[in-house]
């Protein structure tokens, strides 16, 4: 009689996390450890990934195993991905079948693609930090310096990594940083040797990218925080950049985890090195550095030039017809132009403004689905929900009034274009924002103007500050700073202070950073601009001591979707009274409020925010079993990077 084998099979679906997230099936032999199956699942067939095989034996009561219906692909996943899986389910409370879900590509046929050629690494060899890093004894570093001086020592480490056979891993924070990088790391190193992943190229370069890396031939990943769930050979290291920057946050679907989190497990489960390269230091970084956890790198430091930073008052200038271009910034830029030199304008907000207001009742023009004000799009003479794909063309009426007169209120990318095309008609002006990051086509155009220095004023949004990889500026500036503070949260000091960095590590050493507000004195800017980063990141602790905030609490964000309000209303208010009657002296829980964006794509949200000790294990606490098993429509945030 022939033997079955009883296979341990996570399912590739989502998953109650207080239920069983492994089934066991039957098969004629032993499934190798990580393999791809297909098995049936109630009434439907699914992919699930084997973990476990070992020989049957008899059940009481006959009880009969559904079986493996086929192999799609032995060794789908490594024994080091299982163990990633199982920590990013762990952490983010998510099912485990959807932490393993991410780890598996579509798989397609690969095509032959051309190779450019290489040159050497030139002028890199001054820097004695790579060296330092791949022989210290430590794990961890953080690297502060500008975008030039932080990649040079990328670039080296890349090249130690090779010579040791290892593979490097260049976590970048946004998918045009990451095609920059790309493009650079072209000229000094063999193509076939670097992945290119992220979330803009197609299924069939992801599967080539995945057969590379698995296989070892890919020495140098650049990926965004979807490259961390690639199945690598023998990873050496992890280059984090921007650390604290929110676009590592997986925050619209599960598991909602923070890529340099789980950029540390990775490190720590392959024994490779993990180096945080930062423009400036985030909170974290700074109470590592004070705890002696965490060795904190400064390099440039020995050059005394450094961008000038400049702060211009235009609070008497924001009346005036070429508002937000305040006269200095004006003055700057002509000179910038005249002596064909480089400058980028950084704007808050796509769009020609924040809101439009109707001339007649002064109502605010909104998205039915959203509750979020409209933004004008010029090109296009429409406005449009950041949020939903609603839209209305120009000369929509106003629901409260009818009148079809609206005025533009605040500063949008597309006016700041308008003003500075109108003030320097003969400059070329070059724009760059999430939507052409997220174009090939107009990505590869942008990518080659900027490699090319085909431009001569760049705008664009907080993208913009990731095209650091292809060249430097002359001037960098916010022509409207005062917008990027907008919205309090426990972290806007720090996330504002990081982009003011990230600015200022595009300026060339003679360069200038122009900060445009009208609130001069704000601590924030005068912390920055007189380097005082012990007293500003001492004071952001000290106030975040005090409110229990993050590095000094767990936070957990769970928030709930119903498009019926009175619904909405009951449902968090019984949850909240069941988890407020669950838990302890470990543990707050807030009362149900609204998010600021309270409704959203037609669904009305209410958020309970939860909070722990440090480092607190969720799991372990006597409100898990009631969080794994709530409701659908419930969702669960831990380590929100918004708590609004």
């Amino acid at each position: 009689m022939k033997k079955d084998f009883i296979i341990q099979v996570v399912p590739l679906i989502r998953l109650p996390i207080a239920r069983t997230q492994v089934f066991s099936y039957l098969f004629h032999e032993p499934i190798k450890r990580g393999s791809l199956v297909e098995v049936p699942f109630f009434s439907r067939v699914i992919l699930g990934i084997a973990l476990e095989s070992r020989n049957d034996f008899p059940r009481k009561g006959n009880f009969e195993l559904k079986k493996v219906k086929k192999i799609i692909r032995e060794g789908m996943v490594s024994k080091k991905q299982i163990e990633l899986a199982k920590r990013l389910a762990d952490t983010y409370l998510s099912s485990l079948g959807t932490a393993f879900k991410m780890m598996i590509p579509k798989i397609a046929k690969t095509k032959k693609r051309e190779r450019g050629g290489t040159t050497r690494l030139e002028n890199l060899e001054n820097s004695g930090w790579p060296k330092e890093i791949v022989k210290s004894r430590d794990q961890e570093f953080a690297l502060i310096g500008s975008k030039k001086e932080r990649d040079q020592v990328a670039f080296l480490a890349m090249e130690k990594m090779q010579k040791k056979k290892k593979q490097f891993l260049y976590l970048a924070s946004e998918i045009f940083s990451a095609a920059a990088l790309f493009e650079k790391l072209k000229k000094y190193f063999p193509e076939e040797e670097i992945a290119l992943v992220h979330g803009a190229i197609s299924k069939g370069e992801i599967f080539e990218a995945w057969e590379k890396v698995k296989s070892g031939s890919a020495k140098i990943i650049v990926a965004t925080k979807m490259g961390l769930f690639l199945p690598f050979h023998d990873l050496g290291a992890v280059f984090v950049e921007e650390s604290a920057d929110i676009s590592h946050k997986q925050w619209d679907m599960n598991p909602r985890y923070n890529a340099a989190q789980v950029a540390r497990a990775l490190a720590d489960i392959h024994k490779a090195k993990i180096i945080y390269s930062n423009s400036v230091p985030s909170v974290e970084i700074w109470k590592r550095k004070k705890e002696e956890s965490l060795k904190i790198i400064g390099i440039g430091a020995e050059n005394p030039a450094k961008p000038k930073i400049e702060v211009s008052n235009i609070f008497k200038e924001r009346k005036g017809v070429d508002f937000p271009i305040g006269k200095e910034l004006y003055g700057l830029l002509s000179n910038a132009i005249e002596k064909n030199k480089k400058a980028l304008l950084v704007v808050n907000r796509k769009g020609f403004s924040s809101y439009s207001v109707c001339r007649s009742c002064k109502t605010v023009l909104r998205c039915p689905d959203c509750d979020r004000a409209l933004v004008y799009f010029e090109e296009k003479e429409e406005y449009r929900c950041l949020h939903c794909r609603h839209k209305i063309d120009l000369l929509s009426a106003c629901p409260t009034c009818g009148s079809c007169q609206f005025s533009h209120q605040g500063v949008g990318l597309q006016i700041v274009e308008k003003k500075i095309m109108r003030l320097f008609p003969s400059a070329r002006v070059l724009r760059l924002d999430s939507g052409v990051s997220k174009s090939k086509k107009e990505s590869v155009r942008v990518l080659k103007a900027l490699e090319n220095g085909d431009f001569d004023i760049l705008v664009g949004t907080q993208v913009a500050l990731k095209s650091g990889s292809l060249c430097e500026f002359d001037l960098v500036s916010f022509p409207s700073f005062d917008d990027l503070g907008s919205i309090s949260d426990f972290n806007s000091r720090e996330l504002v202070f990081s982009l003011l960095g990230q600015a200022e590590s595009l300026a060339k050493r003679d360069g200038i950073l122009l900060v445009q507000t009208t609130y001069p004195d704000n601590f924030l800017l005068t912390s920055f601009q007189e380097k005082n980063y012990e007293i500003f990141f001492d004071k952001e602790l000290k106030e975040r001591k005090k409110t229990s905030a993050p590095p000094f609490s767990r936070l957990v964000k769970i928030f709930y979707r119903e498009k019926d309000k009175k619904k909405i209303d009951a449902e968090s208010q019984k949850v909240f009274s069941l988890l407020h009657a669950l838990s302890d002296s470990n543990i707050d829980i807030s009362e149900p409020y609204e998010p600021f964006s309270a409704k959203k794509r037609g669904c009305y949200y209410k958020n309970i925010l939860l909070k722990a000790k440090p480092g607190a294990d969720i799991r372990k606490l006597p409100i898990f079993p009631f969080l794994g098993g709530l409701k659908k429509g419930w969702a669960i945030d831990v380590d929100p990077i918004s708590t609004i």
